[in-house]
């Protein structure tokens, strides 16, 4: 069994939030947790049918395409407070990804955690699915941190009480017509 290698996924801590131990810090290549990767494409998963469908041999490769579609789609205008960073198109980018990968994936949670990059404490968003009762952190913007960096907590957020600004909304729906946009265009290629 093949993994699914990204190289999006920060190292986790131990949550004092959640009072449990999560994913050790490790490699920064690694995602998706193979089982994890092969529930999602296999149909294992519990809330198969919450995932993109179909699910066939053709379509393992979505989360792939999918990560593609945020990179290609992501500027100043889907950044938290117009900011950007030379070299590092991931800045400012977290929440509107998360909320995004939520939308292809709903049964995947939005998380809020904090992280230290070795200088300072940042705020930063992605998403976690609970399958059983493990989570599965999937990060498609951790590229933002420099190497080294950790989460020290976070939590699961209230999908029904987000608390997003109508500017928040705005660039959420901009990077999400974007990314459907650009993955509509790849399949038609």
């Amino acid at each position: 069994m093949a993994d699914y290698a990204f190289r999006s996924n920060p190292p986790y801590e131990l949550s004092p939030l959640l009072g449990q131990a999560v994913p050790p810090q490790g490699a920064l290549e690694t995602l998706l947790v193979s089982k994890v990767a092969y529930a999602i494409v296999d149909g294992m998963n519990p809330h198969t049918s919450l995932l993109p469908q179909p699910l066939t041999p053709a379509d393992q490769n979505f989360m792939l395409r999918l990560r593609e579609a945020l990179e290609a789609s992501w500027d100043k205008q889907t950044a938290y407070q117009d900011i950007e960073q030379a070299g590092n198109r991931a800045y400012g980018q977290c929440y509107p990804t998360s909320r995004v990968i939520q939308h292809f994936y709903p049964a995947a949670e939005i998380i809020k955690g904090k992280v230290w990059t070795g200088e300072r404490e940042e705020i930063h968003f992605w998403n976690a699915l609970l399958v059983g009762d493990a989570w599965y952190h999937i990060d498609l913007s951790w590229q933002q941190f420099p190497a080294g960096s950790v989460v020290r907590e976070f939590v699961v957020l209230d999908r029904r009480n987000t608390g997003d600004s109508e500017a928040t909304v705005q660039r959420c729906a901009l990077l999400l017509t974007r990314v459907e946009i650009y993955l509509a265009h790849r399949e038609v290629q």
